[in-house]
């Protein structure tokens, strides 16, 4: 017990000594004044939601533009690559995860500027993590510095206020959830921050080291991959006397009683968080990573299979494929029997969709009437095309609800690793272009796919297009 409590003496004296002397330093950069409204552009990971309350909460709270900034956030999605946007010129900074150290050691320049969730909802690893490219961060590091604190600041009142967040979204930021799914997202996120361990925005260098080491084990890095250059650090413009009286009344404070007192205190949090983390964390990781209504994974999980798929085809040197699903017609079944019978629709959907693949495979739910599925380990396109069929005629069987007899037509759209593109986004952006060729051309074949016929009650209604 002795050698335990030592060792958290030992991080707490460091972690204290650590942080007093970055916000010294990020301090000292800031003494040089930012220019009166300077323009930045933020690239999100995904559609607007809780998942980006921060931003919200220092748009709305004044946050950024009382530290001089015209901040812009830019919507996300399946197709969309932050790292691409960011390294085009389209995005100042982005959203990304630990996955930015594969890009980093691939040779491209991005930085690693905050850690906003310590935890992603699968692994030990950093969540969504703020980022810039290098040349960003080495001619304007005062507005890096700058934008990470006001994003903080944003996070501290977004905890604060979840429900004036939930509100905010939905009247500023049009979301694709609706008021309860944000709700319950306000409610699973605060733990992905862990804001009762670290400050907003931490990241150690121990921790993204043991990141790379877990990513040469899977075979996405090499074992000689670089560290250095990947995190935003700021240069140490302080005197040297600081540093001393720093160290001296730190160790001066360290020898009496209350830092007993206070380090046994963080062990019991520590010890208590630890456990309550354990105990949710299956819980929280389903709900939080899976459509609530069908049960499928939802898009964040299933943008992390895909890029799998991908890293495995190119390390088995196979095929991968995306099936981007939309439902036709679809918005009859509400606007005519309600909301109830659409979502018995998408649920039936879902559950064959998920009976008509492997388990190797994935189907999810991407948002309203639209579904993906993962093809792991193809050996051709054809068997891509050979599935899609198979779904098809899974998902124009009859479906019985309420006395209704509801047939509903599908378009889908086929994106295969290596044949139509060689990334993740570019792919999912073919598939989803394919998907409205197929909705076009659907109506000209001889056996269409995008009706949805409703019986016995107004088959003719649902003649119309998407």
């Amino acid at each position: 017990m002795a050698k335990v409590h030592h060792r958290i003496y030992k991080w707490a004296i460091f972690s204290l000594l650590s942080f007093t002397w970055s916000t010294l330093a990020d301090d000292a950069v800031l003494k040089k004044p930012l220019p009166s409204l300077t323009s930045v552009s933020v690239q999100l990971r995904w559609f607007h939601q809780f998942q980006f309350a921060g931003f919200y909460a220092a748009l709305q709270q004044g946050y950024f533009s009382q530290a001089g900034l015209d901040v812009t956030l830019i919507e996300g999605g399946p197709t969309i690559d932050p790292v691409d946007s960011v390294l085009e010129g389209r995005a100042d900074f982005g959203i990304g995860n630990s996955s930015l150290l594969v890009d980093f050691n691939k040779g491209r320049p991005v930085v690693a500027v905050a850690a906003i969730f310590q935890r992603d909802l699968k692994t030990n690893f950093y969540g969504d993590t703020l980022f810039t490219s290098q040349n960003f961060s080495q001619k304007h590091p005062e507005i890096v510095i700058t934008v990470r604190k006001a994003l903080i600041q944003g996070w501290q009142y977004a905890l604060r206020h979840p429900e004036e967040m939930v509100s905010l979204i939905i009247e500023q930021y049009p979301s694709k959830k609706d008021r309860l799914a944000l709700e319950f997202e306000s409610q699973i996120v605060p733990p992905l921050l862990a804001t009762d361990l670290v400050d907003i925005g931490f990241m150690s260098h121990n921790r993204w080291r043991h990141i790379g080491d877990t990513f040469v084990i899977s075979g996405l890095m090499k074992e000689n991959y670089r560290l250095e250059g990947f995190l935003f650090e700021t240069e140490d413009t302080l005197p040297v006397w600081v540093y001393i009286v720093l160290l001296t009344g730190l160790l001066m404070f360290s020898l009496g009683g209350v830092t007993t007192v206070y380090i046994l205190r963080i062990n019991h949090r520590l010890r208590h968080s630890l456990v309550q983390i354990n105990e949710q964390k299956n819980v929280i990781e389903h709900q939080a990573s899976h459509d609530t209504l069908t049960g499928l994974p939802a898009l964040r999980l299933a943008r992390d299979r895909w890029d799998n798929a991908i890293g495995l085809a190119k390390r088995k040197q196979s095929r991968a494929a995306v099936l981007f699903i939309d439902l036709d017609d679809f918005k009859a079944v509400n606007d005519t029997f309600g909301h109830d019978t659409g979502d018995y629709v998408l649920k039936s959907v879902a559950h064959r969709l998920s009976k008509s693949i492997r388990e190797i495979d994935t189907a999810a739910r991407v948002g309203g009437d639209e579904f993906i599925v993962i093809l792991n380990g193809i050996n051709a396109s054809d068997d891509a095309s050979t599935v899609a069929e198979k779904l098809i005629s899974a998902i124009q069987m009859p479906i019985e609800y309420n006395n209704y007899l509801i047939n509903i037509g599908v378009s889908i759209g086929i994106g295969v690793y290596p044949d139509h593109a060689s990334n993740a986004s570019d792919l999912l952006r073919h598939a989803d272009m394919s998907m409205y060729s197929a909705k076009k051309a659907g109506k000209d074949r001889q056996r269409p796919i995008h009706d949805a016929i409703l019986k016995p009650a107004l088959t003719a209604f649902a003649k119309g297009g998407r």
